[in-house]
């Protein structure tokens, strides 16, 4: 029988759901005796679920008690990375040396409208690392990362998109980080006002933010505002540090070198370090 010290340990370093897998999929032939790590992480499919889980391997330390939540970037349907793929969200409950897990989709607004429009001229189409629509703008999947903040309340997250509050029950989106107009745009203002300013706009953020248990703050980025076209950079760039209370306005803070000029990020800020 496993120790709560063993458990820990070695659930962090693999993953607690490659140890745990709903009953009627742990049943299915095959599953124990694959060797290595398994390719199907890369391919999951949308099935949402609700339902106990069976542990194919040791046991579950009775003492164990609480929720962990695991973001899911799945697949592109071109299998051309898992940066733009769509997300899920997985919840595991550990209660009484028993586990239970729920599977939901992430449903963003801009995900929302790429399957209402999946098969008009506003559809969206991969470009790779992005999906992106001739009318209607950038998608954003929120599906990197979860950020804890007090008061039992989860932020997901993403590069290329503002980050969303989601429903701890029932796994749903509930509201933005922030109204729309609280971003800005990744694009210089002349392209953005070239594609017709559309409904959802390239925000450039971190897929990581940070959540200050000391402060009660939540941290992020938004920059961009300026982009080379045959070495010459076109539109102003900016860099702002982005605060949250959790019920406020956004604070937006500029990012300045010692001498007081922007800092320009050239790539991304996936990762935010406090």
């Amino acid at each position: 029988m496993n120790n709560r010290r063993d458990f820990l340990r070695t659930s962090a370093w693999a993953g607690v759901s490659f140890y745990l897998l709903p009953a009627s999929i742990a049943r299915g032939q095959g599953v124990l005796s694959r060797k290595g790590f398994p390719k199907s992480v890369c391919f999951g499919g949308r099935t949402e679920f609700e339902g106990p889980l069976e542990v194919l391997s040791g046991s579950i330390p009775r003492d164990i008690q609480g929720h962990a939540f695991i973001v899911e970037s799945l697949d592109t349907p071109q299998r051309t990375n898992l940066i733009s793929g769509a997300g899920s969200l997985l919840r595991i409950d550990f209660e009484n040396g028993r586990a239970r897990a729920k599977r939901k989709m992430i449903r963003t607004p801009s995900v929302i409208a790429q399957e209402l429009f999946e098969s008009t001229e506003h559809r969206f189409e991969s470009k790779g690392v992005a999906y992106m629509s001739k009318t209607l703008g950038i998608l954003n999947n929120c599906n990197t990362a979860a950020v804890a903040m007090e008061n039992s309340r989860l932020i997901l997250s993403y590069d290329a998109g503002e980050p969303y509050e989601v429903d701890l029950k029932s796994l749903s989106i509930i509201t933005p980080v922030g109204a729309r107009s609280e971003w800005s745009q990744g694009l210089p203002k002349t392209l953005a006002a070239f594609q017709g300013n559309p409904v959802f706009p390239m925000i450039r953020a971190t897929a990581h933010p940070f959540y200050d248990n000391e402060t009660k703050t939540f941290i992020s980025v938004n920059f961009g505002g300026q982009i080379n076209i045959a070495g010459l950079p076109i539109g102003k760039a900016f860099t702002d540090i982005v605060l949250w209370d959790g019920e406020g306005l956004l604070q937006k803070h500029p990012l300045t070198d010692e001498k007081g000029k922007t800092v320009v990020i050239k790539q991304a800020v996936h990762t935010l370090c406090v």
